[in-house]
């Protein structure tokens, strides 16, 4: 009886552990999917409008720090082993493994609570910027789109955001966008086709905006293979080219049902 209940208990310190160890590898997953958002939301003009220089700087450096820390720790944590078998662990260091799991758990969920907050907050001073650059710049979408897609020219969320909100609030601008999206997908140049990838990918959260590309060829079957033949090889153009293929099966896939 003795055994068997030492056994049971064994076996529930296990379960715990384990899972403390899993909870502590899903909350750096979180910082790493924080940190992804906000570099998206980062923007000058929101910092500039709102007089907060260097808060997403600084949550993008905490939520790449947390990660780093969250995989730090996991890596370190106890976790059952074929050896309990032969001979049970130490329980005076089991107790204070399960202690520190659990105090590592909620600092990291309050740190993880906290950057979720200064991300809404992003998103919310985002929203502002988009709605102050409609109010004040009477530009059409076709226009914006156009100097988007000027080489070296920077696309950045707010200016999707902008372009795709403007484009989905008339018929005919949207489909002077679509079209302007077909032809430029058409270009060598794979930073111009990953822009109109990222624009297209966005549109398609609105339903008219998925019928007019779902009628455009060039989306239901799109051609990465063609590149410009001056274009060095280097870590940023194959990042791009993943980036690339990624939006494009993704396009196709939901123009697809929506084309049948």
């Amino acid at each position: 009886s003795f055994c068997r209940d030492g056994i049971e208990g064994l076996a529930i310190v296990a379960v715990l552990l384990i899972s403390q160890h899993a909870a502590v590898q899903d909350l750096g997953t979180t910082f790493n999917r924080l940190y992804e958002e906000i570099l998206c939301l980062e923007d000058t003009d929101a910092d500039t409008l709102f007089n907060v220089h260097g808060e997403t700087h600084q949550a993008l450096t905490a939520a790449k720090a947390l990660a780093k820390k969250c995989q730090s720790t996991a890596d370190g944590m106890l976790l059952p082993d074929s050896s309990w078998q032969r001979q049970w662990p130490d329980p005076r260091i089991v107790v204070q493994e399960l202690e520190r799991g659990s105090n590592k758990l909620k600092t990291f969920q309050e740190d993880a609570s906290k950057i979720s907050a200064q991300r809404r907050v992003f998103v919310a001073r985002l929203k502002a910027v988009v709605e102050a650059r409609a109010a004040t710049e009477a530009v059409s979408a076709t226009t914006l789109l156009a100097d988007a897609l000027t080489p070296g020219k920077r696309l950045d969320f707010p200016l999707v955001t902008e372009i795709c909100e403007r484009a989905t609030s008339d018929a005919s601008e949207l489909a002077q966008v679509a079209e302007t999206l077909e032809a430029m997908l058409q270009s060598q140049h794979l930073p111009t086709r990953l822009k109109v990838l990222t624009i297209a990918n966005e549109l398609l959260y609105d339903d008219s905006a998925c019928q007019t590309l779902a009628s455009k060829a060039a989306f239901l079957n799109v051609d990465l293979a063609e590149h410009d033949p001056e274009e060095e090889p280097n870590m940023a153009l194959e990042l791009a080219a993943a980036n690339a293929n990624i939006l494009a099966s993704e396009i196709s896939r939901r123009l697809a049902s929506v084309a049948v």
